[in-house]
Protein backbone atom coordinates (compact mmCIF):
# COMPACT_ATOMS: atom_id res chain seq x y z
CA UNK A 1 0.00 0.00 0.00
CA UNK A 2 2.66 2.17 -0.53
CA UNK A 3 1.70 4.60 -3.45
CA UNK A 4 -1.84 4.39 -1.21
CA UNK A 5 0.11 6.20 1.73
CA UNK A 6 1.86 8.63 -0.15
CA UNK A 7 -1.70 9.60 -1.59
CA UNK A 8 -3.00 9.95 1.60
CA UNK A 9 -0.24 12.18 2.61
CA UNK A 10 -0.14 14.19 -0.33
CA UNK A 11 -4.09 14.67 0.24
CA UNK A 12 -3.36 15.44 4.06
CA UNK A 13 -0.90 18.39 2.94
CA UNK A 14 -3.51 20.02 0.73
CA UNK A 15 -6.09 19.70 4.36
CA UNK A 16 -5.94 21.95 7.05
CA UNK A 17 -4.50 19.34 8.99
CA UNK A 18 -1.04 19.06 6.87
CA UNK A 19 2.35 18.68 8.27
CA UNK A 20 5.73 19.92 7.10
CA UNK A 21 6.52 16.51 5.92
CA UNK A 22 2.92 16.11 3.97
CA UNK A 23 4.13 19.13 1.50
CA UNK A 24 5.99 17.16 -1.22
CA UNK A 25 6.26 13.82 -2.49
CA UNK A 26 10.44 14.14 -1.78
CA UNK A 27 9.43 14.67 1.87
CA UNK A 28 6.88 12.12 1.83
CA UNK A 29 8.89 9.44 0.14
CA UNK A 30 11.28 10.56 2.30
CA UNK A 31 9.67 10.19 5.35
CA UNK A 32 8.03 6.44 4.26
CA UNK A 33 11.57 5.41 3.47
CA UNK A 34 12.80 6.29 7.58
CA UNK A 35 9.38 5.04 8.36
CA UNK A 36 10.99 1.45 7.21
CA UNK A 37 14.30 1.54 7.76
CA UNK A 38 13.08 2.81 11.64
CA UNK A 39 9.90 1.18 12.92
CA UNK A 40 9.39 -1.77 11.17
CA UNK A 41 12.46 -3.55 12.32
CA UNK A 42 11.11 -2.53 15.55
CA UNK A 43 8.01 -3.83 14.67
CA UNK A 44 9.14 -6.84 13.92
CA UNK A 45 11.13 -7.32 16.99
CA UNK A 46 8.00 -7.43 18.76
CA UNK A 47 6.16 -9.43 17.12
CA UNK A 48 8.64 -12.41 18.15
CA UNK A 49 8.69 -11.29 21.62
CA UNK A 50 5.55 -10.10 22.54
CA UNK A 51 3.21 -12.13 19.62
CA UNK A 52 2.07 -8.37 18.76
CA UNK A 53 -0.21 -8.62 15.24
CA UNK A 54 -0.38 -6.86 11.99
CA UNK A 55 -3.45 -5.02 10.86
CA UNK A 56 -4.41 -3.90 7.47
CA UNK A 57 -4.69 -0.61 7.64
CA UNK A 58 -6.78 0.28 4.33
CA UNK A 59 -10.13 1.25 3.86
CA UNK A 60 -13.20 3.27 5.59
CA UNK A 61 -12.55 3.94 9.54
CA UNK A 62 -15.28 1.32 10.25
CA UNK A 63 -13.36 -1.04 8.14
CA UNK A 64 -10.35 -0.72 9.60
CA UNK A 65 -12.09 -1.10 13.10
CA UNK A 66 -13.74 -4.21 12.24
CA UNK A 67 -10.50 -5.83 11.54
CA UNK A 68 -8.99 -4.63 15.09
CA UNK A 69 -12.00 -5.93 16.62
CA UNK A 70 -11.99 -9.12 15.10
CA UNK A 71 -7.92 -9.52 15.85
CA UNK A 72 -8.81 -8.68 19.74
CA UNK A 73 -11.79 -10.74 20.06
CA UNK A 74 -9.62 -13.39 18.00
CA UNK A 75 -6.91 -12.78 20.67
CA UNK A 76 -9.13 -12.99 23.97
CA UNK A 77 -10.65 -16.17 22.95
CA UNK A 78 -7.44 -17.84 22.13
CA UNK A 79 -5.72 -17.13 25.58
CA UNK A 80 -8.27 -17.55 28.19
Amino acid sequence: PTLLLIERLKRRGKSDSSRNYDLSYEKIIQRLLEHEQKTIPVFNKYIKIHGSIKIDGTGTMDTVYNRIAQKMEFSRNNHL
